[in-house]
């Protein structure tokens, strides 16, 4: 990361703010690496929860079990919560857990 007081160039919407700092304060900025753009998120997102990492699947974990509770973002974040929430209910229902 690069500290500076700027001018920062940020995106927003679809194009970008540019902005400096006050004097006296910095500021870092940090990059996301590139990564391939997945051909089927849905896919993916089912083979991800097929699949974890470090733990158990889901549906072992549910195992048994008759609740679960499900969290999700609200509106205010870029979250893809309608890609996520299907593999997660088939994980839960291949646990036992009652769909109601």
């Amino acid at each position: 990361m690069n500290q500076t007081s700027g001018p920062f160039e940020v995106p927003f919407g679809t194009g970008s703010i540019s902005f400096s700092l006050p004097d006296g304060v910095t500021g870092s900025v940090a990059q996301s690496r590139h990564v391939p753009t997945i051909a089927d998120p849905a896919a993916e997102c089912f083979r991800a929860v097929e699949r974890p990492i470090g733990t158990a699947r889901l549906k072992e974990l549910a195992q048994g079990k008759r609740t679960a509770c499900i969290a999700v973002t609200d509106a205010t974040r870029n979250c893809p919560d309608h890609l996520l929430v299907p593999p997660l209910l088939a994980e839960l229902e291949a646990a036992g857990v009652p769909a109601d």
